[in-house]
């Protein structure tokens, strides 16, 4: 009989060595989750911070908004900006698309209305400004 509840004293720290990995193995995978869901929300902050600017030029993707000069300017400089040390294919590159090599190199434009579409990528991020007069 001795031997019987030794068995038994066994099985029941067998049982509760189980079931404690069980439990530690549910946390893991419900922090692993959690990690993932906010680099998720990082990432789409991230992409919201960076085509804000873009945004209050043209607030919605694809649609011919006629602007200023000096806006037109603005937002040239700006894409230019962001491409410095970046190739394409990279996390923030921009494709700018003028009628002209650089519209904005005679301020006397920064008076003309121009034409501005701006276009972004699968993931929402801007990609690709149009600017024609």
């Amino acid at each position: 009989m001795d031997n019987a509840s030794k068995a038994i004293i066994m099985a029941g720290g067998i049982l509760i060595a189980v079931a404690v990995i069980g439990v530690a193995l549910y946390m893991f995978s419900n922090a692993r989750e959690l990690a993932n869901a906010s680099d998720e929300i990082l990432e789409q902050s991230q992409i919201e911070s960076f085509n804000r600017f873009y945004y209050a030029y043209a607030p919605l993707m694809g649609t011919t908004y006629t602007i200023t000069g000096l806006d037109a300017c603005n937002i040239y400089n700006r894409a230019l900006n962001n491409n410095v040390g970046k190739e394409e294919g990279d996390y923030q590159y921009i494709t700018v698309y003028s009628n002209t090599t650089n519209p904005f190199s005679d301020s006397k434009n920064f008076l003309n209305s121009y034409k501005v579409v701006i276009n972004s990528n699968s993931i929402g991020l801007v990609d690709e400004i149009i600017i024609s007069e």
